[in-house]
């Protein structure tokens, strides 16, 4: 994660990835987007050493990427820009009855580590467990016995994406 400069315009594009504009396929765009993830890649070398050649799958988004799916002002990755200070966030439950906030906007934190630390949160108070304090403890709260078998060639990636995204066009594959 890197911070990059504000606005559209970085990006070859002229109006918000969140207005809903196509802007993914735009050269200016695919450009732009692929020397920020060189640049990553060349600082992360650089700290600990060559690994390119290993990379079996690579995705990258943009703060238009983040605009986009989450309607964050200009892509910002760090929740509301204004909720109070420090404690003063919500917790992942609320005053109705069976529903649950998950993200960068609760007391938990902004970015990756901070939305999953929601999540485990969440799914904790929704099942009436502290799975966070469980994951923590243990380390593997699931037994993977439990889990399907996989044929050879399982590709979690192609999994995930559901039956309706599964064979699309120009979708990353790993193994390949």
């Amino acid at each position: 994660m890197t911070l990059c400069l504000p606005g559209q315009a970085p990006w070859g594009i002229p109006e918000s990835g969140a207005d809903g504009k196509r802007y993914r396929r735009e050269p200016a765009y695919k450009a732009a987007k692929q020397r920020l993830i060189t640049a990553l890649l060349d600082a992360s070398e650089l700290a600990i050493g060559p690994f390119r050649d290993h990379i079996v799958h690579l995705e990258a988004a943009t703060p238009l990427t983040n605009e986009r799916y989450t309607m964050s002002t200009g892509g910002t990755p760090y929740g509301m820009a204004k909720w109070g200070t420090a404690g003063q966030w919500p917790d992942t439950a609320t005053s109705v009855l069976g529903l649950n906030i998950v993200g960068p906007n609760t007391r938990y934190g902004s970015g990756i580590a901070g939305v999953a630390l929601s999540g485990i949160t969440a799914a904790g108070q929704c099942i009436g467990r502290p799975r966070l304090r469980e994951v923590y403890a243990v380390g593997q709260v699931a037994d993977p016995a439990n889990l399907p078998p996989r044929p050879d060639g399982w590709d979690p990636l192609l999994i995930s994406r559901g039956t309706a995204r599964r064979h699309a066009r120009g979708l990353a594959r790993l193994g390949r």
